[in-house]
């Protein structure tokens, strides 16, 4: 938390699907990471 928001990412079925397109061709062990590029903010009571 920072200055009482507190920021939750949340991540679309698009944006899902677009990291998991290329992983898949190239299985591997690895960690992957998706975000959408804004994150809403709530306050924290």
């Amino acid at each position: 938390m920072f200055g009482g928001l507190s920021r939750f990412h949340p991540v679309s079925v698009r944006t899902v699907a677009e990291l998991i397109r290329p992983a898949a061709g190239r299985p591997m062990s690895r960690v992957l990471n998706a975000c959408d590029p804004e994150a809403p903010t709530r306050l924290v009571s």
